[in-house]
This record gives C-alpha cells, sequence and structure tokens, in this order.
C-alpha cells in the first residue's frame, strides 16, 4: 500500500461516511492544490477571513486560540491526515483558531472558489466532498455533546455511581477542549482514559462513552 494510500484509508476511517469510497477521495486529492510548509510557517491566523480549507497528508499541526485575557492557549496539534478550515467555508465565519506547522507538512488545499464548485457538482466528486464534510460535522457534534456530558457528569454524578462526591473542579480548559470540539478541532482521542455518562432516572440521559482527559 502506498503513502498516499495509507492516508485515504486512515482519512476514511476518522471521518467514515456511507458510501465510502477511497477512490473517490483519491480522485477529490487530485483536485486540489498541493502545498508545503515549513517548520513553524503559519497555515492560518485566528480572525482571518476563511479562504481555503485542507487535508493534511503529511506532518503535524498546532492549533492555537486567544483566552480572553489575549493569551494564546494551545487547543491541539493535528496529526495527518486530518481535515481543517472547512467550518469557515460552510458557515462564512472568520478563522476561529490559528494553525501552524509544528513540522514539515503537507496539504491539499481547496480556495472558497473551488470548495463551491466541488460541493454543487453533481458527479462522484461532489458527492465525496459532501460526505466527508458531513462525517466531520457529525463526529464534531457528537465528540462535544459526549464532552460536555462527561464534565455534567462530574459536576453531579448520579446515585449510580455509589453516592461519589460532586465535583466543582471544572476548569476553563476543559471548557476550551469542549468548544474545540464542536469546532472540529481536539478530535483525537489517543492515549486517555473512559468516562461513562450513567442514564439516570432524573435526568434521563442517554448511556455513552467518551474519553476523559487526565
Amino acid at each position: 500500500m502506498t503513502e498516499t494510500s495509507a492516508n485515504i484509508q486512515r482519512l476514511l476511517a476518522r471521518h467514515p461516511f456511507p458510501g465510502s469510497d477511497p477512490s473517490g477521495l483519491q480522485e477529490l486529492l487530485h483536485r486540489g492544490d498541493e502545498k508545503f510548509l515549513t517548520e513553524t510557517t503559519l497555515l492560518c491566523g485566528e480572525g482571518q477571513p476563511a479562504d481555503a480549507m485542507y487535508i493534511l497528508l503529511d506532518g503535524q499541526i498546532d492549533v492555537t486560540r486567544k483566552d480572553a485575557s489575549g493569551q494564546m492557549r494551545t487547543l491541539t496539534t493535528l496529526h495527518a491526515p486530518a481535515l481543517l478550515g472547512h467550518m469557515g467555508l460552510i458557515d462564512g465565519s472568520n478563522r476561529s483558531a490559528t494553525c501552524r506547522a509544528k513540522t514539515d507538512v503537507r496539504v491539499i488545499q481547496f480556495t472558497r472558489a473551488h470548495y463551491h464548485d466541488l460541493v454543487e457538482d453533481r458527479s462522484r466528486l461532489g458527492a465525496t466532498l459532501r460526505r466527508l464534510l458531513c462525517s466531520s460535522l457529525s463526529g464534531q457534534l457528537t465528540g462535544g455533546n459526549a464532552r460536555i456530558h462527561a464534565l455534567l457528569a462530574e459536576i453531579a454524578p448520579s446515585e449510580a455511581t455509589d453516592k461519589m462526591e460532586a465535583q466543582d473542579d471544572i476548569t476553563r480548559e476543559d471548557l476550551r477542549e469542549a468548544t474545540g470540539v464542536l469546532e472540529g478541532w481536539n478530535l483525537e482521542t489517543d492515549g486517555v482514559d473512559e468516562v461513562r455518562v450513567v442514564q439516570t432516572e432524573e435526568s434521563k440521559r442517554v448511556r455513552s462513552n467518551f474519553p476523559r482527559r487526565r
């Protein structure tokens, strides 16, 4: 298996969608513009207009954002393969975070005009992009909801947790992570513990699992 084929398989595994087709994603990658960035190079800046989306094929990208005091905070480090920059093209918003190459990286870029042409394309190519975006957005919503439920469980554990004392040490960092998931960042789950949200008679929560930050 070639490096590109392996990246395609991993990208599909991270963003699964019905009818997923490696050859369709391969064709989509060929329609974008390949870009190489050296370590520390800025890809996009927080607050800037969203003029492109990217598929990270090689390397790592640091994602940072300013907090209320203006201090730069790290949201996550994206590892290839990953989809990024698409939210601003979907809803017209400015960049929600700054992305900078942590290592030498290779990305496939789709400009705003190119993105709109592909989204409206009625061929298999357009369908592949739409399904990939829908899978990413669904993952963001599911992941964000699960993390919020996990935080709520820490604040007010249910009776099923054997009368554990309620925790009130939820931090700004916890909330930043939750918003990061909803915005498409911080989707990595390697090396973390599992948190289970238990369904209670009072809250009628849906039982779910989500990794908990150490």
